[in-house]
């Protein structure tokens, strides 16, 4: 069973628990940010699975690099580890292993750009 009595902030318990509404009209983002979260949980002893289910999502890839998910799963899943962890700054150690290079084309764009203003306009064209 769960730790904690919420998954998200908006959310008053489980039971309410929508995902097909809490991921609708989302941005996506790089299914790798996940990835690393979840390195971070198992770091930490947390077991993720109980929070894909909680979520609805029943068919748990063994990564999600190669696709974009919504960025409110990777930010409801960074909220559900830090309260099931106990420490308040989960989200920042999952920063702390971020790479430009986990940002797919921008990133390599502001990697080898003489600035980020340089790197921004070059991944326009």
């Amino acid at each position: 069973a769960s730790k904690s009595p919420l998954l998200y902030p908006s959310t008053p318990d489980q039971d309410h628990f929508a995902p097909e509404i809490a991921y609708t009209g989302t941005t996506l983002i790089q299914g790798l940010t996940l990835d690393r979260a979840i390195e971070t949980a198992r770091r930490k002893g947390l077991d993720p699975k109980p929070y894909f289910r909680l979520a609805g999502i029943r068919q748990i890839p063994s990564s999600w690099a190669n696709q974009r998910i919504p960025n409110s799963l990777f930010a409801h899943f960074l909220y559900w580890a830090a309260l099931e962890t106990g420490d308040p700054a989960f989200g920042l150690e999952v920063g702390a292993d971020f790479t430009l290079g986990d940002l797919g084309a921008l990133g390599y764009f502001l990697m080898h750009a003489p600035s980020v203003s340089a790197g921004l306009l070059a991944s326009e064209k």
